[in-house]
């Protein structure tokens, strides 16, 4: 289905109306803006009814939830897509999934038919897991001793006040025992094996569904897939059919970006280049800055307590290996200004160059493929990337084995 792209100097405006109980207001805004960014749209509740005017200058997915779930951060996902004069939402919130409706325009109409499909084919065997998964839960027997006791820790640690630096070690030895599956027990693990059969499945589900339904709504779930590295063979394919049919959305740009980062997890792939500015604002090119040397380029934010964990435990290897032709870069990702980076320069004291990432100026995060605040890339001295996504023991088994 072909649809009109939209410039902002055409804009347009949708009314938003629709109904939902105990809230004061409900908030529209852009999934793919990130929060600190976000500019939300309130629209006031009254007697348990909103309407609203959404200012848009092209039709892309907006999300809609109370200011309640605003406020916690913990939005639910509600896609529609402001396609129409009038689109109306219908929220309750009481409801097993979906808890909401929505009315009005060709893409609604569209995602409303991928969801009534999903709920009749994918959903039901999630239920049908959490059936058998929540009374162990409730029994708290779906962990093994190992599981228990390092939940018990970082809950104790959390109690007492921990900040997010020194939670980190505890987060990472869970998922160590998840990964080498000694965290849940048998029978929990079962269902988590289950569980991963049913993501892979509604995966290729989504896949499928995209190829045969190459509009605006697909476009939409081709992104969230990326930005979840759901990839499958015939993702490119099938970008490349969404795309041909709605030509010129901004949509394709990001999804492109998406797909080339794959690139980087092959055999041969290549570092993506780029200039970024340090904290005086001089310009730096990473490919000059690594250029013959075994190095990692570290993405990390300030806000990123992990991130700067793995800063810190980076600097013993640097001190190492630095004279030997191991380099580091630094790449900070801040929002609005560079006061908390430098807070946090000036206490951990890195002694590499570190460089910035702005209100996601230059779209390095979406360029390398990244979902979370933070990762670490090790490149060899020819400019491959040897691991996208690598723990500090793995960089450290990695530079013993080259200069040792």
């Amino acid at each position: 289905m072909l649809l009109p792209v939209l410039t902002s100097a055409q804009g347009f405006k949708t009314v938003i109306e629709g109904t939902v109980e105990d809230t004061k207001a409900v908030v529209v805004f852009d999934p793919l803006v990130n929060r600190q960014l976000s500019n939300p749209t309130p629209f006031p509740v009254v007697d348990g009814k909103f309407t609203g005017v959404l200012k848009s200058d092209i039709v892309k997915q907006y999300y809609i939830c109370t200011i309640d779930e605003w406020n916690r951060g913990g939005m639910k996902m509600r896609p529609f897509y402001p396609d129409a004069d009038t689109v109306r939402i219908t929220i309750v919130k009481e409801r097993e999934y979906p808890d909401y409706e929505v009315e009005g325009g060709a893409v609604n109409s569209s995602m409303n038919a991928y969801r009534a499909e999903y709920n009749r084919t994918i959903y039901p065997r999630y239920d049908a897991l959490m059936e058998k998964m929540e009374p162990m839960y409730d029994a708290d027997n779906y962990r093994t001793e190992a599981g228990a006791k390092i939940e018990e820790q970082i809950e104790a640690a959390i109690d007492a006040g921990a900040d997010s630096e020194a939670l980190a070690p505890l987060f990472n030895k869970r998922d160590e025992l998840m990964e080498q599956r000694l965290f849940y027990s048998p029978e929990m693990q079962v269902y988590e094996d289950e569980w991963d059969v049913v993501k892979a499945d509604e995966a290729q589900f989504e896949l499928e569904w995209m190829d045969a339904h190459p509009d605006l709504h697909t476009y939409a779930m081709l992104i969230s897939q990326a930005q979840q590295e759901r990839f499958l063979p015939q993702t490119s394919a099938v970008y490349a059919k969404i795309a041909a049919a709605n030509p010129g959305h901004p949509y394709g740009e990001m999804a492109e970006n998406y797909l080339r980062s794959q690139a980087l997890r092959s055999p041969d792939g290549k570092f993506i280049d780029f200039t970024a500015p340090d904290i005086d604002g001089t310009e730096h090119t990473l490919s000059k800055e690594i250029a013959g040397r075994v190095s990692v380029i570290h993405f990390w934010a300030s806000w990123c307590g992990p991130c700067r964990v793995h800063g810190l435990h980076l600097m013993p290897l640097y001190e190492k290996y630095a004279d030997k032709g191991f380099a580091v870069v630094g790449v900070a990702r801040e929002y609005k200004d560079t006061r908390a980076l430098a807070a946090a320069l000036e206490r951990d004291k890195y002694p590499w160059l570190n460089l910035i990432e702005l209100d996601d100026s230059t779209g390095l995060w979406t360029k390398y493929g990244l979902t979370g605040p933070g990762c670490i890339v090790i490149v060899d001295e020819n400019g491959t990337l040897v691991n996208p996504d690598a723990t500090v023991a793995e960089i450290e088994k990695y530079l013993a084995e080259r200069f040792e």
